[in-house]
């Protein structure tokens, strides 16, 4: 099936790829560790997971395992033309020329709208613009780098809207309206030992679980994201079940759909190997989203300092939010 250039998906997401690391980062306080959900490291480069060409045939690495060329030879059928200039003049890059235009019956198989329900978002898209592009283009001239550039933006804005990240307003809450300083304080010292739970598995930092997937091409190590996914999931389920005072229900709303927003995006990363295209809406979010979920932890600090809390030692409280 064709793809367009990955270079376009790069020019969509506008460049910026956000390696989001969901670690559990020790902060040495008084006489314990405690364990945040912290973003490690941020890049507004281009990945290499989504730039890779290994053959430099103008294919990118995912781009071949969809057309079943070979990744590691820029001229799969030997004719002459490298395979990425073939897909660009409609031409077959697995049969050799120069006659290889896609004839109707190939076509018809790769538009087969009985195959929904098995293909992928990236598999469909591909369709899409096989059909719409490359398909209807080549009696005419090639379609142009725009071409693919335009349709590649409405299909991601498509893919966003179809991807709601859900998020919690007040009525989902156990809202405290007799609020008092004691209830307070015991509010803030249930974040921080909500925060400070340890996860039962020991949980890998995504920047390495990326990486030795792009390195092995490995969709399996990706599944290791999982286990990451799992911490947000019982952080959020956590604030979901907390009573929290009215006076802290926005922020505590906010930190709440923080956490959601970064369970959507991690998601996002497991399929950048298998369905980039279901992808890219959590990829282009990473930015915006880790942000908001570092400052809406900050928020808590805030919070409780303008209602002058105070926490001793022993307190869940003691020295976290200070960390923060």
């Amino acid at each position: 099936m064709a793809t367009p250039s990955k270079k376009l998906v790069l020019i969509f997401v506008g460049s910026v790829f956000i390696v989001i690391g969901f670690a559990y980062a020790t902060f040495n306080l008084t006489r314990k560790e405690t364990y945040v959900a912290t973003t490690l490291e941020a890049t507004t480069t281009n990945s290499a997971l989504l730039a890779k060409d290994g053959d430099s045939d103008g294919l990118k690495d995912w781009e071949e395992q969809l057309w079943k060329t070979d990744p590691y030879n820029p001229d799969t059928d030997g004719d002459g033309t490298g395979d990425g200039q073939e897909i660009k003049l409609g031409r077959n890059p697995v049969l050799a020329g120069p006659n290889d235009k896609f004839d109707s019956e190939t076509i018809g198989n790769k538009i087969n709208a009985e195959t929904d329900r098995d293909l992928s978002d990236t598999d469909k898209f591909s369709r899409e613009l096989f059909v719409k592009i490359i398909g209807a283009g080549q009696a005419t001239a090639p379609p142009t780098e725009a071409d693919f550039q335009n349709f590649l933006n409405n299909t991601v804005r498509n893919e966003i809207n179809a991807q709601k990240i859900k998020t919690r307003a007040a009525g989902d809450f156990n809202v405290d309206i007799k609020e008092t300083p004691e209830t307070i304080k015991a509010y803030g010292n249930a974040i921080a030992a909500i925060l400070q739970k340890k996860p039962p598995e020991n949980l890998e930092d995504e920047i390495d679980i990326v990486s030795r997937a792009d390195a092995t091409k490995d969709p399996a190590e990706l599944k290791k994201l999982d286990g990451n996914i799992a911490a947000y999931n019982r952080l959020e389920r956590a604030l979901l079940e907390l009573a929290v005072p009215q006076s802290a229900l926005p922020t505590h709303i906010a930190f709440t759909n923080a956490t959601a927003s970064m369970i959507w995006s991690i998601t996002g990363l497991k399929y950048i190997l298998t369905d980039p295209i279901k992808a890219l809406p959590g990829v282009a979010g990473y930015a915006e989203n880790s942000q908001n979920f570092y400052a809406s932890a900050k928020a808590f600090k805030v919070y409780l300092d303008g209602k002058n809390v105070t926490f001793n030692p022993g307190d869940d409280g003691y020295g976290f939010f200070d960390a923060l």
